[in-house]
């Protein structure tokens, strides 16, 4: 058990990074917004088809409250909702155009503030504060058991079947599309060049959380396959760690362009790709995978 000193100098360091954010203010950085309604805003963009249930577990917010927030956001226009096809009970949440803007005018305004909180601090100062931080977030995370590890055979009928799982639960993808993965790892697994290709899995206490592969398009040329996550994990940058990963491995290795084939359906994902860099460039209806026509998606980005 800490002691008390311990105790008192956690909470009067509280105090004392609390006032330098200005964060008792109900209304952050000088807008109409809360700090919670500011936070989930930003939940809604990360999250990977974002529902009312994901953000309770994912904020540990009262329903209720939630729900208000939520109704305040439709009547405002920063969030609209959609039925799943898999289920219509289910509600997905995404940012309006409206919503998007809002946010990020929160975000240039949080980063000017973080700016004009280190500026007067030189490069070692600022490295040291940054260290401290990290140490203070991997020594209370609750996630000290992830690991980013290259893949093992055994983690074949993981990938295929996390794909199963997520697809069908979430999108109602049919067998078909099971089949498509299933032949293309199975292909990777007896023939790939070691040196230019790879699977990466996210392992939580030992456990696969997620996946993302590059094979060789051609010398030149990448794709970017099989990125999944955890819906347990989402929205808590393993996502862009594990992007991050597969990118740095593509400009290591020489290529010159990455690919990647999508749906219209992964809005956080089509985000998360934008923010890296990629482009959409090709776009064909699919209507093979689920009783719907979808929409397949070409992104690709120079490296």
């Amino acid at each position: 058990m800490p002691g008390q000193s311990a105790i008192l100098k956690i909470r009067a360091f509280n105090r004392y990074y609390t006032r330098v954010l200005g964060l008792l203010n109900h209304h952050i950085l000088s807008s109409d917004v809360s700090l919670t309604e500011a936070r989930i805003l930003l939940e809604i963009k990360t999250i990977e088809t974002c529902t009312a249930k994901k953000l309770i577990e994912k904020l540990e917010i009262d329903g209720g409250y939630l729900s208000r927030i939520l109704k305040n956001f439709e009547k405002s226009e920063l969030i609209t909702r959609y039925a799943l096809p898999a289920d219509k009970r289910v509600s997905v949440i995404q940012l309006t155009e409206s919503g998007t803007e809002k946010l990020s005018e929160l975000e240039g305004k949080s980063n000017n503030q973080i700016e004009q909180l280190l500026h007067h601090l030189d490069k070692k100062k600022q490295d040291q504060v940054l260290a401290a931080m990290e140490t203070i977030h991997t020594a209370l995370s609750k996630n000290q058991g992830v690991v980013l590890r290259s893949y093992r055979q055994s983690d074949l009928s993981f990938i295929v079947n996390a794909h199963r799982d997520l697809y069908h639960r979430e999108y109602g993808f049919n067998e078909k599309f099971v089949r498509y993965v299933a032949d293309a790892v199975s292909t990777f697994a007896v023939q790939h060049d070691a040196k230019r290709e790879n699977i990466w899995i996210l392992e939580v206490d030992q456990q696969p959380k997620g996946v993302i592969a590059i094979v060789k398009e051609s010398e030149d040329t990448a794709q970017l396959r099989w990125f999944l996550l955890d819906q347990s994990l989402r929205g808590k940058g393993y996502g862009h760690k594990l992007l991050d990963e597969a990118i740095q491995f593509c400009r290591s290795q020489g290529y010159e362009k990455v690919i990647l084939w999508t749906v219209s359906d992964l809005k956080a994902a089509r985000h998360m790709y934008k923010s890296k860099g990629f482009n959409l460039v090709e776009q064909h209806e699919n209507g093979d995978w689920t009783s719907h026509v979808i929409t397949e998606e070409k992104w690709e980005m120079t490296l």
